[in-house]
């Protein structure tokens, strides 16, 4: 880590009861790994839980959680209410903000989500560049848009937040725009280390996790 040496190490300091509920969520829903399903940490959780509050905080557009169940059930209860959450596990069924999502159909989106998203955080269960593509469309899908002319160009009004390994980086950018920052989450079960990826600037996405120091 001595080439990060520069950058500041962002302080994790639980809020708005968050830190409790990233556990309860990691308490109840064990990972079922026949899903890929590999949760991030607590301090993890809360840092990606006060960014997206800090977003929403900037937009009164709808936020699109795909794939990402740990970060959605740990928003505060006012950020939720204007949320979504798009998964394939239908263990969440019953919650009243859970669209089913199936990765090998992104055009089955229902159309009422169409371009209402001021946000997209997502965390693909895999990291090929043919699963990312399907996750691509439906982002584009979510995200408002910006109308030029008769032509529309997706994304341009949306923020994008999602986690993969940095060998994704090129592929990412040029499929979403994003770009990859200094933080990296921490992600206990998982064998290979994650990235943070962004299309917009952030302070708090630009300095090093302590949990991995």
């Amino acid at each position: 880590m001595s080439e990060l040496g520069h950058i500041p190490v962002v302080e994790i300091e639980p809020g708005d009861g968050n830190d409790e509920a990233s556990k309860d969520f990691l308490f109840r829903n064990p990972e079922n790994t026949m899903m890929n399903q590999y949760w991030y940490s607590p301090a993890t959780i809360a840092v990606f839980v006060a960014e997206v509050e800090e977003q929403a905080s900037h937009t009164s557009g709808n936020i699109a959680f795909l794939s990402t169940p740990s970060i959605y059930f740990s928003i505060s209860p006012a950020v939720r209410k204007r949320s979504r959450l798009l998964d394939f596990d239908l263990k969440w069924s019953k919650d009243p903000g859970y669209i089913m999502y199936d990765f090998n159909h992104p055009g089955a989106l229902p159309e009422e989500l169409r371009s209402q998203s001021s946000m997209v955080v997502l965390d693909p269960p895999f990291i090929t560049e043919e699963v990312w593509g399907m996750y691509s469309r439906a982002v584009r899908w979510l995200l408002k848009t910006t109308k030029d002319g008769e032509e529309e160009r997706t994304g341009l009004e949306g923020r994008i937040l999602c986690t993969t390994v940095s060998e994704n980086a090129d592929r990412l950018n040029r499929l979403l725009g994003v770009k990859k920052r200094h933080f990296q989450p921490s992600i206990p079960s998982l064998t290979y280390q994650f990235s943070t990826f962004s299309n917009y600037e952030s302070p708090r996405l630009d300095q090093v996790n302590p949990e991995l120091l």
